[in-house]
């Protein structure tokens, strides 16, 4: 019952039941033959694990490893989801809700140059000022319509020369605009000195 370790030496097979009983009544004896001798003071026996047992507990110590392992790994994703979070919320004046889950996945992969970016783009919002509001226009009261007409004008009665010169220095200029594709003032020159004729 000995196997032949890696250095050559012979140790028992102490897992062997019978064995491990030989090996014990040769301890006891040694013990009452040996007790209280002056000139022993130790034994010293071989490392007595077995392969079984060295593999059963490096498992255990592989399994509560994993465990640990996985725990720290919780924590930081964890940890890493709140800072990113965090994030989102001091460029909240930056994100919109449609680029926010982009944001989130950029500041997880590379937090710096996302951060980087996300501060440039904040001092070019910052540096030109939001635009003014356009006035909104309110027209003034119109003043011809409270200037009393004469019944005939409303009845759509005859109209005075000058306004029917106007209205063909219009239609005149209009047509030159629009055939020849001049501009509307140069048009409206011609035409008015067109009708003075």
């Amino acid at each position: 019952g000995v196997y032949v370790t890696t250095k050559g030496s012979f140790n028992p097979v102490i897992w062997n039941r019978n064995v491990a009983a030989r090996f014990d009544a040769l301890l006891a004896a040694f013990g009452r033959e040996f007790d209280r001798d002056p000139n022993l003071e130790a034994v010293n026996l071989p490392e007595t694990a077995t392969d079984l047992e060295v593999i059963t507990a490096l498992a255990e110590l592989v399994s509560i490893m994993q465990q640990k392992y996985d725990a720290l790994l919780s924590d930081a994703v964890t940890l890493q989801d709140n800072v990113a979070n965090r994030d989102l919320a001091d460029f909240k004046d930056v994100i919109t809700p449609e680029t926010q889950e982009f944001w989130q996945t950029s500041l997880l992969a590379n937090r710096d140059e996302a951060i980087r970016i996300l501060t440039s783009i904040r001092k070019d919002n910052s540096a030109t000022p939001p635009a003014a509001p356009q006035p909104v226009r309110v027209p003034l009261a119109n003043r011809l319509a409270a200037a009393p007409k004469p019944m005939s004008e409303l009845a759509g009665g005859s109209t005075t020369a000058d306004d029917k010169r106007a209205v063909a220095i219009r239609n005149r200029a209009h047509d030159i605009a629009r055939l020849e594709k001049r501009p509307w003032s140069e048009a409206f020159t011609r035409a008015e000195k067109e009708i003075s004729q």
